[in-house]
């Protein structure tokens, strides 16, 4: 009578490669469904323009008839600001959560309304009725600002302004017209992030002699 040691010793060495296995199988299972419940949760996020988005100190507040979009009876309406001298502005927005879970707003861009752009500078951002605001992280071309994981429930909303001011170096040559995206928000869930851009919103600043870039 033999014993087959070979056999046995593939055996039990075959045990552990299998468990390995399936161990590593259950880490991937496992972060895919992290993963997809974040996601999951940040889905429901989104950004708003306010239905009146623009307020200013002056009349600069106005629309403008954007011919690319125009159909041959109806022109595409957008929301406006003629860029005059001593421009004092404010953007409202709302970051809105309609997802099943509460998420954190780690921060929020401006697109091209830092201090190296040709429009309005973004100088400072804060929630809605609140007194204290945030100074710009980066104002570059877009301005970014940081809002630190102030978490937003399921079903509720946010309201930010932002405050715009004139920008010396910029110009927009008279009668011209610049389009930009809606601010833009960066939430997090279960410690991954995602960029929430803003869905069919935009926003235009129209030249004047006061911003023209003709000397």
């Amino acid at each position: 009578m033999t014993t087959d040691i070979e056999g046995a010793d593939a055996r039990s060495t075959n045990l552990p490669v299998k468990l390995v296995l399936a161990l590593i199988g259950l880490v991937v299972l496992g972060f895919g469904a992290w993963f997809g419940a974040a996601h999951w949760a940040m889905s429901g996020t989104k950004v708003v323009l306010d239905a009146q988005p623009f307020e200013c100190a002056g009349d600069e507040v106005t629309r403008y008839a954007d011919d690319a979009f125009a159909t041959e009876d109806q022109a595409m309406w957008r929301h406006a600001i003629e860029l005059r001298e001593g421009l004092d502005c404010s953007i409202r927005f709302h970051v809105v959560n309609e997802g099943w879970r509460s998420v954190n707003v780690e921060s929020i861009v401006l697109p091209f309304l830092g201090a190296e752009s040709a429009l309005p500078t973004a100088t400072s951002l804060g929630p809605h009725g609140d007194p204290a605001v945030l100074p710009p992280i980066d104002a570059r071309v877009d301005a970014a600002f940081t809002i630190s994981g102030s978490p937003l429930e399921s079903d509720d909303r946010e309201t930010f302004v932002a405050r715009l001011a004139s920008n010396a170096d910029g110009c927009v040559s008279e009668g011209g017209a610049i389009i930009v995206p809606a601010p833009a928000v960066v939430v997090s869930a279960w410690g991954m992030s995602r960029t929430i851009q803003p869905v069919a919103s935009e926003l235009a600043f129209l030249g004047t002699v006061d911003s023209s870039c003709d000397e």
